[in-house]
């Protein structure tokens, strides 16, 4: 199949090897939104499970809490 080199734009030829901007980058804080309050729950919610289950969980540790109604220690 033969591709055309350039845009097919009624009154304009760009071809595809026109070198586009470098894109801007975005600098994000969290200081920026002052609604944080899921991120804070989910970073919790992570930690309590590395907690649990360690960095990577093993299966049967992790199937033998949830079938077993056990309290673990907070830590």
């Amino acid at each position: 199949r033969n591709e055309p080199l350039e845009a097919q734009i009624p009154g304009y030829d760009i071809p595809l090897t026109t070198v586009l901007p470098e894109p801007q980058t975005i600098h994000v804080s969290s200081s920026s939104s002052p609604d944080t309050v899921e991120l804070d729950k989910e970073v919790d919610r992570l930690k309590e499970g590395v907690t649990k289950y360690g960095e990577t969980p093993n299966p049967d540790a992790v199937a033998q809490h949830l079938f077993e109604d056990k309290q673990v220690p907070n830590l």
